[in-house]
């Protein structure tokens, strides 16, 4: 396979224009661009594409800020859950120190009993009573002094057997006084036993009629805790000779809650008794609460009750034991039953912990319930300032969002004004650049674009005029030579075709050449033709002799005549139309070098264009991870800010703790929280600084990766630029190896229709040869008689054998080797028709007919 380079010479192609890889690569590519179309258009016919796609640029930012209020109300519902969750752990805890804290003037309270005004004359009495199991009015007095003294509800003096010997606010009964095993207990183990323990209505009265009736009645307050203390009564040794047992009635001890309303302020402290048939038992109430009828949730506090009197754990009976049993109850618990009532219509946590008694048994509760109008008050205000904030947030982000779609849309709007010049016909119009972001780059590419198609269309204007005038100079051309071979065809071999420098030239040359060589030919003809109508007079009477054959011969050779006129003209036509079509095959040879060359730069300016789409791709998602990183960057900074907020709510209330500690270990105490919270402060002041610098790291990657995204932009528009003209260019280049090849395959079939004519008329010829061998076989015996003639017409005949050699026959054309005539004898000389002749015979005698053979007309 070859092609035609500028100089007209043979080049070979190189070996890549014509693999099948190459070929197979490009149908690649295509049907890639095909998949990618059919995907673009059913993306496009999508409601949604279509919609979004038909919307105002300030109607799309203005959709896209929805997203933005939706977050911006989620965020503030998330927050205000957060504060919430926050600030109510926080009045836990606050209630759980109230809980604490009256704990500790609960145990004060009931430990003042061990202190009287008991001396050692009044432990002598006691003693001696006791051991002689007799009272008197100095043992009932002294009762009634330390009962007085002691602040506490009654008090009872028993013998070593538990028996009582005198009471001090009733007469003795002489009978056994042990609740629940308390006194045997003090009596074996010689010690003073604690406990709080429940009696009923009926052993309180008596043990004291008056501060029965004084507290209510059975219906109203079936049962009472009672605070016990026994002292066993030692003389010598280990022995006791009996015991003082002092009951104190917790029902009337209202200074337990009333201290601790009065030193917070707020809340109510209760106390809740229970027994193992009764859900819910009386309650002892502060200032808040005074009656039964006031709890509006009596189920919450059996539900507070009924928790707190579950079993405590044996961690935390160890720790009660270690510190004083009975003397320290409440029970002291890390994790103390927190519940959310409402009293009142007013809300309350409570925190309340179980009274054990000296067996570690719970047989009440101690209640704290710290009011949530600091909480309400917090979150109120919280909420307006969450809704302030969101408010605020939403505004700006309107604000920035009209600004912004006010800066897009009007670069977009004069750059489609521009366009709409652009394409009315304006060639001038260009577009304003507003700055530097993607939209003044389109701007520029559209000016650029612009400049180059008014550039394209004025070569292209240049371009079809000088094809119009090489087309109209080709015109005239062919037109002279059409001149030219109509005259020729009809005899006049004076006119010669003009030369010119143009393709047509070749042909007017050759046409001239041929015509010149016809010329000299006839010329001859005529010649020899004069010469023999001169010598046709001398052989008129051999001319009578041979009259019929001649008429025979005369009909063959007019037949033969024609069949050879009839080939010069065929051969002449397809002499034309071989130089027509080789000119063609050179515009097609030249059209596919073309075409293979556009493919060739089409097909690496797709892969250009895919390189740098997929690298965009590339950038563009590590633009994204990079906003993911900073989206969790600031998801970890408010959560530093509400830890911030956490420890600044601790520190607060650790301040307001320290403000009320008055003890040395409790300041250390307080002073070490301090400390913690001074750690985890230090600890998110540290995680702040490494999150801004990894920011700052982050952000600095982001702009590199915007930078490589506005390069590969720049550099796909002008990939597209250069695939659009390579399209076209090729496009250009197919069209005219269409046109090219239909031309060639329109001579071609001329050219075949011409050999078959020529063909025919040689077979014609053929014919009539044959028939001119025939006559001239009977014509041989009158051959002699011309012998000279002839001799003469042999000398004519060879120079129109140099004339006639010019025209060359394919060698499938050339007539086939007739058989040589018999010899006949005419009158004394005898011309043997079998080649004995030397002058017939010899091929290289000039007398001798040449025969027809070479090439086709255009080699």
């Amino acid at each position: 396979m070859f092609m035609w380079g500028r100089s007209g010479r043979k080049q070979d192609l190189p070996k890549d224009s014509r693999s099948p890889s190459r070929t197979k690569s490009v149908r690649s590519v295509a049907k890639d661009a095909q998949k990618s179309k059919s995907n673009l258009e059913e993306l496009q016919a999508s409601w949604l594409f279509k919609w979004l796609g038909n919307a105002q640029i300030r109607a799309k930012l203005s959709q896209g800020l929805i997203p933005i209020f939706l977050l911006t109300a989620f965020g503030y519902l998330v927050s205000w859950g957060i504060f919430n969750h926050y600030l109510r752990q926080q009045i836990e805890t606050q209630a759980k120190s109230e809980l604490a804290l009256m704990s500790v003037e609960y145990n004060e309270e009931l430990n003042q009993s061990r202190y009287g005004n008991r001396g050692p004359v009044e432990f002598r009495v006691l003693l001696e009573s006791a051991r002689n199991r007799r009272t008197s009015a100095v043992i009932k007095s002294t009762l009634q002094t330390e009962t007085s003294g002691r602040d506490v509800s009654f008090m009872t003096l028993v013998d070593d057997q538990a028996r009582v010997i005198e009471e001090s606010s009733t007469n003795a009964s002489r009978v056994a006084f042990d609740p629940n095993g308390l006194v045997t207990e003090a009596l074996e183990s010689a010690r003073t036993v604690v406990s709080n323990e429940i009696i009923s209505y009926a052993e309180l009265e008596r043990k004291n009629p008056a501060l029965a009736a004084e507290i209510g009645t059975p219906t109203t307050n079936p049962f009472f805790l009672v605070h016990y203390r026994i002292e066993p009564l030692i003389a010598f040794g280990d022995n006791a000779e009996g015991a003082v047992i002092t009951g104190d009635v917790v029902n009337l001890k209202t200074s337990l809650v009333d201290n601790i309303n009065q030193s917070i302020g707020t809340g109510f402290a209760a106390i809740s008794i229970n027994d193992s048939l009764l859900a819910v038992g009386s309650k002892i109430v502060g200032d808040s609460i005074s009656e039964l009828n006031q709890w509006s949730d009596e189920d919450a506090i059996a539900s507070i009750s009924g928790d707190s009197l579950k079993p405590p754990e044996a961690d935390d009976l160890q720790e009660w034991n270690r510190r004083g049993a009975a003397s320290f109850s409440p029970i002291a618990a890390d994790d103390p039953i927190v519940r959310a009532i409402k009293l009142d219509r007013r809300g309350y946590t409570v925190a309340a912990a179980p009274i054990l008694n000296a067996k570690g048994q719970p047989v009440g509760v101690l209640m704290r319930g710290t009011g949530h109008e600091n909480l309400n008050s917090a979150l109120s205000e919280t909420g307006l300032s969450l809704v302030l904030l969101t408010v605020l947030v939403i505004g700006i982000s309107v604000i920035l969002g009209r600004n912004v779609a006010k800066l897009v849309a009007e670069p977009i709007g004069d750059l489609e004004d521009t366009a709409r010049q652009f394409t009315t016909g304006n060639m001038n119009a260009r577009a304003r650049k507003f700055g530097n972001d993607e939209v003044g780059t389109l701007s520029t590419v559209f000016n650029q674009m612009a400049d180059n198609i008014r550039r394209r269309e004025a070569d292209q204007r240049t371009a079809t005029q000088q094809a119009e005038t090489m087309s109209q100079a080709l015109q005239e051309e062919v037109a002279h030579l059409l001149d030219v071979v109509s005259e020729l065809e009809d005899g006049d071999f004076t006119v010669q075709a003009e030369v010119s420098n143009l393709e047509t030239g070749l042909v007017a040359d050759t046409l001239n050449r041929l015509t010149e060589q016809l010329a000299t030919v006839i010329a001859t003809v005529l010649n020899t033709a004069q010469q023999v109508t001169a010598n046709a007079e001398n052989l008129e009477e051999l001319a009578i002799a041979v009259a019929t054959n001649a008429q025979e011969q005369a009909q063959s050779a007019e037949q033969a005549r024609n069949g050879m006129a009839e080939v010069n003209n065929l051969a002449q036509s397809a002499a034309n139309q071989a130089i027509t079509a080789s000119s063609a095959v050179q515009s097609a040879q030249s059209a596919v070098t073309q075409g293979e060359s556009q493919i060739i730069n089409l097909t690496a300016a797709i892969a250009s264009l895919q390189e740098g789409s997929g690298q965009m791709v590339q950038r563009i998602n590590s633009l994204g991870e990079f906003v993911d990183l900073a989206k969790q960057f600031v998801q970890d900074q408010k959560r530093l800010a509400s830890l911030t907020q956490v420890l600044a709510m601790n520190a607060s209330m650790v301040a307001a703790r320290a403000v009320e500690q008055k003890e040395p270990d409790q300041f250390a105490s307080v002073a070490r929280e301090f400390e913690a919270i001074a750690a985890q402060v230090n600890n998110l002041a540290t995680q702040t600084g490494q999150g801004l610098a990894l920011l700052q790291q982050r952000t600095g990657f982001i702009e590199i990766v915007v930078s490589g995204i506005n390069q590969d932009v720049s550099d796909v528009n002008e990939l597209v630029d250069d695939f659009t003209a390579s399209v076209e260019k090729s496009r250009l280049t197919f069209d005219n190896i269409e046109q090219v090849t239909k031309q060639v395959a329109e001579i071609g079939q001329s050219v075949t229709d011409s050999s078959q004519a020529i063909a025919n008329s040689v077979r014609n010829s053929f014919t009539s040869i044959q028939n001119i061998a025939d006559v001239a076989e009977r014509s041989a015996q009158q051959a002699r008689f011309t012998r000279e003639q002839s001799a003469q017409m042999g000398e004519m005949a060879r120079m129109l054998l140099e004339n006639v050699q010019f025209f060359r026959l394919p060698s499938d054309k050339l007539p086939t080797e007739t058989t040589k005539p018999e010899s006949i004898d005419v009158q004394s000389t005898a011309i043997a028709a079998n080649g004995n002749d030397p002058e017939l015979t010899d091929p290289e005698s000039p007398d001798r007919l040449p025969a027809f053979s070479g090439s086709s007309p255009n080699s």
